[in-house]
């Protein structure tokens, strides 16, 4: 109680009005000390832990006059302390239903921003899929630009040249531009009659002046 709570309502006005200040001063401290042991047991306390400090017969008088409360099982209450520990607990349980109320509204806030940005999340990652596989597609290896060319009747050495010309160029055209789809520039530009595999070229290979 005491790290919950550690002090109880003191009236001075009530006090001095109230039958215990008539008692002698050394009543009142007895009602004292049986005062704070209660409070500081949340509550109540057992009468054996009083008489360490209070004489049985001052606890005796006490319970006499009303001023304490003792029950069945030897355990001291006040009347005071226990309306404001009930209402202490009325406060401590509107408290938790607040904060659960604040927890509720919390987890749907959370909720609410997850549906926010999963779309964005999953843009995110079909961007990423999408960009990783133009990455493949305009990176090809030199096998794999060879085994393109000889599949389709192509020179292996015109395959070389090829990959080489774009390899160099981070796979960039003349004009800057990217290359998107490996497979359709080498169709587009390299794939020429005088390429072939069935063909000769008496010049010792060919230059490509119109690529892009």
């Amino acid at each position: 109680m005491s790290k919950e709570l550690p002090f109880f309502k003191f009236y001075p006005a009530e006090w001095l009005i109230g039958k215990i200040s008539f008692q002698t001063l050394e009543m009142q401290g007895a009602f004292i000390q049986c005062v704070c042991l209660v409070w500081n047991n949340k509550g109540s306390v057992k009468l054996n832990d009083v008489l360490y400090r209070v004489e049985q017969d001052k606890i005796d008088y006490l319970i006499k006059l009303g001023f304490i409360n003792l029950d069945n099982d030897n355990r001291i209450s006040i009347d005071f302390l226990n309306e404001q520990l009930n209402d202490f607990q009325k406060v401590r349980e509107i408290r938790s239903i607040q904060g659960r109320a604040g927890g509720l509204a919390k987890a749907k806030q959370n909720v609410a921003n997850a549906n926010q940005t999963l779309p964005k999340a999953k843009q995110n990652v079909t961007d990423k899929i999408r960009k990783e596989k133009i990455r493949i597609d305009v990176t090809p290896s030199l096998e794999d630009v060879k085994n393109y060319f000889t599949a389709n009747g192509f020179k292996e050495d015109v395959a070389i040249r090829a990959f080489n010309y774009y390899n160099e160029n981070d796979w960039y055209d003349n004009k800057g531009n990217k290359v998107k789809n490996w497979k359709s520039k080498m169709n587009a530009v390299w794939f020429k009659e005088e390429n072939k595999a069935s063909l000769q070229n008496q010049n010792g290979g060919y230059s490509p002046k119109l690529m892009n």
